[in-house]
């Protein structure tokens, strides 16, 4: 028979195995569905460059996030670059 604290470390282990499991994969696709992206293609051929989250196109092209919105509503090139939230290409 296992002793009280042999049981309770098996549930502490369990209990852990679970809470690193579901809620992190639970959490992750929450954070992907809520996540706006910003699709990036080149102004003179509309060449894909690539998508980020707002917060990633803001850091890669230097630029405030009152910004990026300003260029995605304008819909005018930023640096020779389109920057969109509708993506344009298929793939």
């Amino acid at each position: 028979m296992k002793c009280k604290n042999e049981i309770n470390l098996e549930l502490i282990i369990i209990n852990s195995e679970l809470l690193n499991q579901q809620p992190l994969r639970a959490l992750r696709e929450t954070i992907t569905k809520l996540t706006k992206l910003v699709y990036v293609y080149k102004n003179v051929d509309v060449t894909y460059l690539g998508s980020y989250s707002t917060v990633q196109g803001s850091k890669e092209y230097n630029m405030g996030k009152d910004t990026l919105s300003k260029y995605l509503l304008k819909r005018e090139p930023f640096k020779g670059k389109i920057l969109s939230r509708i993506k344009l290409h298929n793939s």
